[in-house]
Parts: C-alpha cells; structure tokens; sequence
C-alpha cells in the first residue's frame, strides 16, 4: 500500500518495468509515472488499485513504447474538482507512449473539472498509436477515451475495440 504521499508513489524509468499487484490511495500528483530520458521499451502495469489521486492515474511519456496497462482499476482522480494540473486537465490515464496495450482496466469518477477552462479530465487520454481493449470507464468529466494526436506515433495503427463506455459528461 502506497498512502498519502506527495510526489509519484510508483516511477518506473531507464529500460523495462513492472508495476504490479500495488494499492495506490490519496495522492497529491501522478500515481504510476513511467517515463525515461531515452528509449523504453515493454514495461507492464497489471493489476494496480489507485484511488484518490489530484494528477493522473498512470501516465507515459513519448519515449516509452509498447507498453502494456492491464487490470487495472483508477478512481477518483482530482478528487478535489479541479487537480494538480488545472491547465491541462488530469486523467485516469495520459499515454503519450506509441504502441501501447490498454486493455481490461475499470476506470471510473475522473473528477478534474478546471474550473471550467476546458481541460477536463479524460478517463483514457492518448496522444499516439495504442489498441485500447475491453476497458470500462465510466462517470467522467470530459469523455471516456479520447484521441490528441500531438505525439509520434508508432508503428501500429489505433485500434478501439470491445469498451463499455457510458455516463461521462462529453460522449465517448
């Protein structure tokens, strides 16, 4: 159990990671970071509970490619309203990492409203090529999963498949 703690309570950087089987509950800023000043490839997060959380729930950085983000369960991010980042909005998952694996997470209560200025929290953000597959996500500001397309991309295609999606406050 990672508890109250003020900066990331799991970074996983320099070649390939693990993150499972972890409890993750009051947060101030990002829950899981993964991220690394070169190239990282085929890092895991299976299996995490992260709850209560200002920041994002799991986040990649552009450099992190084909990672996978499995079972996984975030809730209650920016459990405030508005979140430790109010100009750009805070969600359940930020992956800007190409060719990346989403798939069987339960992602509910994105909370992050920005006071209205338009950033509102997505329950899955991603700004690349990713497969996002059988993923709930319900009860967010913005939209359940959504698209940027201001990262690389890889080398795969996006693929959004078998995701039960509903009662976010912008459409899927």
């Amino acid at each position: 159990l990672i508890d109250s703690c003020m900066l990331s309570g799991i970074f996983l950087g320099s070649g390939t990671g693990i993150a499972a089987c972890n409890v993750v509950d009051q947060f101030n800023t990002i829950a899981i970071a993964i991220r690394n000043e070169t190239q990282m490839n085929g890092c895991f997060v299976r299996n995490n509970t992260i709850l209560h959380t200002l920041s994002d729930g799991i986040g990649t950085s552009e450099n992190v490619y084909n990672s996978k983000i499995l079972n996984n369960e975030i809730a209650f991010v920016a459990y405030d309203g508005i979140g430790a980042r109010p100009v750009n909005g805070d969600h359940g998952m930020y992956i800007q990492g190409p060719d990346a694996l989403i798939e069987n997470n339960y992602i509910h209560h994105i909370l992050d409203s920005c006071g209205g200025a338009g950033c509102d929290g997505v329950g899955i953000s991603f700004r690349t090529t990713v497969v996002i597959n059988k993923n709930i996500v319900h009860h967010c500001i913005n939209s359940g999963i959504a698209y940027f397309n201001e990262h690389p991309a890889g080398t795969n295609d996006i693929f959004i498949t078998n995701n039960l999606v509903y009662d976010n406050t912008r459409t899927a």
